[in-house]
């Protein structure tokens, strides 16, 4: 790992900010949004192969095409993972939020670079021993399963959003993803945007002048507020919640 200022040794004592994941209830009816997946003791067994690393902002995590050598649990900050492309343009394909695991690899190689948007506090866990891991136990391995299935979710989510015609369809789409993921309480007013525009514009697909264009017309009707580059503030809950929801 390229950018971790410094890591803790193991502790045996767990806190809400130990290793844990989130993810929609694989199988249980009636469930609504992300919930901790993991049991107390399936994070004990997390915290005894994990080292805690700290990152700064801006911060490479990993680079893509290297050895896949470890995965990740992210437990605050925000994080990003991209692709640079041959045109030198650059693709966001996911924002990583606490309790999100990262570290994708094909043929042991990691398939996108990961960077950190704000200071960050990551597990990081030695791939084959999370391997081994998961396979004496069962219930563990479930649980990933579990997440994994939620990643591929919101991953289809962001298909469906870029393929909006409208730009200002896609922005109110990504400021409501980002308020199922990221706030504490439901149909919150205020929602934090960690990210810059610029990584917003490459992960909707869309130019930074489309961007601006966007929320200039969701202030102008009356909608979404953005006091700041990075708050935007729900006005108009009914017109929001008709705008962001998915065609």
């Amino acid at each position: 790992m390229t950018a971790a200022k410094h890591s803790d040794r193991k502790t045996p004592e767990l806190t809400q900010a130990e290793p844990g994941l989130r993810a929609a209830p694989f199988l249980e009816a009636g469930s609504i949004g992300a919930a901790p997946v993991l049991t107390e003791r399936q994070r004990q067994q997390l915290l005894e192969i994990a080292t805690r690393v700290r990152v700064p902002a801006r911060s490479v995590v990993y680079r893509e095409q290297t050895a896949a050598t470890w995965i990740f649990i992210n437990t605050e900050g925000v994080l990003k993972t991209f692709k640079d492309l041959r045109s030198g343009r650059r693709w966001v394909t996911a924002f990583l939020f606490p309790k999100d695991v990262f570290g994708l690899a094909k043929n042991g190689l990691y398939v996108r670079t990961a960077q950190a948007i704000t200071p960050a506090t990551l597990y990081r866990i030695e791939s084959h021993a999370l391997i081994a891991l998961l396979r004496r136990d069962a219930e563990l391995q479930f649980q990933f399963l579990s997440k994994v299935t939620h990643e591929l979710r919101e991953a289809q989510r962001q298909t469906i959003v870029v393929g909006r015609r409208d730009a200002v369809g896609r922005v109110a789409m990504f400021i409501q993803q980002l308020e199922c993921t990221c706030c504490d309480r439901h149909n919150a007013r205020d929602i934090e945007l960690p990210m810059s525009r610029s990584d917003i514009a490459s992960y909707l697909g869309l130019s930074l002048e489309s961007i601006s264009r966007a929320t200039a017309k969701l202030q102008r009707r009356g909608i979404v507020a953005f006091p700041n580059r990075h708050l935007a503030r729900i006005l108009d809950r009914a017109q929001f919640d008709r705008l962001s929801k998915a065609i």
